[in-house]
């Protein structure tokens, strides 16, 4: 997955869980780190070659943005919600448990 080291404050780290081809960032904000899907709800657009401001993911597709913490549409005010996953970290190691349907 990832070490704790690499996830640095207010920038993402764009992972690849095992064999799955599953797009994950992770970022730290003020020391906590959070873990989304990396795929913008709207139109599919990777989340981690936008920007992150405070707690919020910036689509570099459409400007849209999200709340990393709770996964709630800031901007526009929409009903569609970025998947999060909680995040366990053990030994340096960052662990993400995803629902892969």
């Amino acid at each position: 997955m990832a070490r704790v080291e690499e996830i640095h404050e207010g920038h993402m780290l764009r992972v690849l869980l095992d064999k799955e081809e599953w797009e994950v960032a992770i970022t730290r904000i003020q020391g906590h780190i959070y873990a989304f899907r990396d795929v913008c709800p709207h139109q599919a657009f990777p989340l981690s070659v936008g920007q992150m401001h405070g707690c919020q993911v910036i689509c570099a597709g459409h400007n849209w943005s999200f709340d990393v913490t709770t996964g709630a549409a800031v901007s526009p005010p929409i009903r569609k919600k970025l998947e999060t996953y909680p995040v366990k970290i053990e030994d340096g190691d960052v662990w993400v448990k995803v629902h892969i349907w």
